[in-house]
């Protein structure tokens, strides 16, 4: 797996994946071993040596695909976590979806809650433990699987995008979580991804 990573960019500070639909990015308690952070992290160690390391910056769901940044210090870890905290990173997203929303464009305002077991669900913006999460969405065009939809998250909640669409009547296809359409994957793309950190100007672009 690790010859197979397909790494987008690499500088002594980060490294940037595309991440594959069906890959956990971090291990949980049932998954150890086939997650994202330990083939990018045997991959420093085969390439570097094996006091190599990586520390997670953020992360996209197991069924999501798309870009991942990995520090390669803690101390660059820190910063780069603070910068997402800030809303100082530009994330967009590609989805499709087979219902097409009632408007070309908008703006989806969620508060969302995450019980014990790590599901997410909708609730009232006066919970003291609701988190807020802003979608933007935007029609492009309609394709033999349905609507494309370009996406741009100002919040990073987790599901807050398979959540805020499936809210719309319109799931993401593959969504079967949320009530979208089987597929063989879920269509939803972190494709573009920009900040600045370190005195440089990073995009990104899949």
């Amino acid at each position: 797996m690790t010859k197979s990573l397909d790494i987008v960019f690499e500088d002594d500070d980060i490294i940037v994946i595309n991440k594959p639909s069906n890959l956990l990015t971090i291990a949980t308690s049932l998954q150890k071993v086939e997650t994202l952070y330990h083939f990018v992290s045997n991959y420093v160690k085969q390439r570097y040596g094996k006091n190599s390391k990586i520390f997670i910056v953020h992360r996209l769901d197991k069924m999501t695909s798309g870009l991942v940044v990995f520090a390669k210090s803690y101390q660059v870890k820190l910063a780069l976590q603070n910068i997402f905290e800030q809303g100082k990173v530009t994330r967009k997203y590609h989805a499709i979806v087979t219902d097409k929303p009632k408007f070309e464009n908008g703006e989806i305002i969620n508060y969302l809650i995450q019980d014990k077991f790590g599901n997410v669900f909708i609730s009232n913006k006066n919970n003291k433990n609701a988190k807020k999460a802003i979608t933007r969405y935007r029609v492009i065009e309609k394709n033999n699987l349905g609507y494309l939809l370009d996406i741009e998250i100002l919040t990073g909640r987790k599901n807050q995008i398979r959540i805020g669409l499936a809210n719309l009547s319109c799931p993401i296809l593959g969504d079967s979580k949320f009530g979208g359409k089987k597929a063989r994957k879920l269509y939803l793309n972190a494709y573009f991804l920009s900040l600045a950190a370190f005195k440089k100007e990073y995009v990104f672009k899949i």
